[in-house]
């Protein structure tokens, strides 16, 4: 065999070396020459084995690491996705009044915009908003209802016996006829809105209490409303009570209920879906709007001045009683937003397809489609002011 220069084994050392480090340069299979194609298996020198080996097990731990490493870039793309993506949806859900605004402009000057949404489409958009609310929703909020029980209690009091009382004063004090003072009423015994909820985060408020108030009150409704209704009212216009039930169980209850379960059964999918939630509550709620005023415009635009300032009376004082309310309760600041702006915005949309199905005369329906616009602009209004000011954190009375 041709001997092999010194230079040559110490390149082959070195290139050795290069591949592990833990050989030593005295190790005597280094000065030997490498194999030959053909040579026999137990010729082949130690550091061969000793790198397959190596290889071997790097190949068996591969697809490990492979998977592992796959996740971690899945999920670190996925959140630098996500960042974007929630600052886009914070800006847009923020803009609420300003798309309110743009909706109720459109829809007074060119009100044939909205000739596509029909009854079947308003019934669909208010099962997307119940379906949110039901979607944001969890069986914790229920259970957190008992610690507290007392702003609760204090919102569902203002929610259906202050609102209205306050609706059939106002209705007395302008002297409305009957279908009016109807829509007026019926606006004050509904549910509070799903915008509530937008509202009272832009205030620095309560935002999982506002969740389970919107919820408590929207449970409420189902019984409050039909009832309050036949006892105000049975007197003035023909009240179909059992049909407000059915509808109100259809429209409200069964979409809250399919957004809960959805979120129970699939929750990795309903925490993806929860994100661009709110954009699809806030383009429904602006459908619903534009929809409603401009299928009323004429009406809206002859009621003139005391039907307007009715209620924006009734959704100003109804947000400042409920914050007397909460602050006789002694609850902390947070909290006592979260009331007003709660008892102040009503789910006018829910009125108003209720006046629509159960009531004859086209009239009850119109203040419902003002209620819309001024419900929104007032809780935005009580939003603003809050929002500059921050808070303290602190603990009220019945959370001990």
């Amino acid at each position: 065999m041709q001997a092999v220069s010194p230079l040559l084994v110490q390149r082959r050392g070195d290139r050795h070396h290069s591949i592990e480090p833990s050989l030593s340069q005295s190790d005597p299979w280094l000065h030997r020459p490498v194999p030959r194609l053909g040579h026999r298996v137990w010729h082949t020198p130690a550091w061969h084995w000793r790198l397959s080996a190596s290889l071997l097990a790097v190949g068996l731990t591969y697809p490990r690491v492979s998977r592992s490493g796959c996740r971690f870039r899945r999920a670190t793309a996925e959140k630098a996705f996500a960042a974007p993506v929630d600052r886009l949806v914070s800006r847009f859900n923020n803009s609420f009044v300003l798309w309110l605004a743009v909706v109720t402009l459109v829809s007074v000057t060119r009100p044939e915009s909205f000739d596509w949404v029909n009854q079947e489409w308003f019934t669909w958009l208010l099962g997307v908003l119940m379906f949110s609310v039901g979607l944001t929703t969890s069986i914790d909020d229920f259970r957190s209802s008992i610690r507290n029980w007392l702003a609760v209690v204090i919102n569902a009091a203002a929610c259906f016996v202050l609102m209205p009382a306050l609706a059939y004063s106002l209705a007395l004090l302008i002297r409305a006829d009957a279908p009016t003072l109807a829509g007026l009423v019926l606006i004050g015994s509904i549910n509070g809105g799903h915008t509530s909820n937008l509202c009272t985060l832009i205030a620095n408020g309560d935002v999982a209490l506002s969740v389970l108030m919107t919820m408590s009150t929207t449970l409420l409704c189902i019984v409050a409303t039909p009832l309050l209704a036949k006892l105000l009212l049975g007197t003035v216009v023909s009240v179909d009570a059992v049909g407000i039930i059915q509808s109100t169980v259809k429209v409200v209850l069964a979409p809250t209920i399919f957004g809960l379960a959805f979120k129970q059964w699939l929750p990795t999918t309903s925490e993806k879906a929860a994100r661009f939630t709110p954009i699809l509550g806030v383009l429904a709620t602006c459908v619903i709007v534009g929809s409603s005023v401009a299928s009323c415009r004429s009406y809206i635009l002859s009621a003139g001045v005391p039907l307007q300032l009715a209620i924006l009376s009734l959704h100003l004082l109804g947000g400042l009683s409920g914050y007397g309310l909460a602050s006789v309760a002694r609850l902390n600041t947070a909290a006592c937003r979260t009331v007003a702006i709660e008892t102040s915005m009503k789910s006018s949309a829910v009125g108003y397809l209720l006046a629509v199905l159960h009531f004859q005369n086209f009239l009850v329906r119109v203040p419902a489609a003002v209620s819309v616009v001024w419900s929104a602009a007032v809780g935005s209004a009580f939003a603003a002011f809050w929002g500059r000011s921050s808070i303290k954190p602190e603990k009220s009375k019945d959370s001990g």
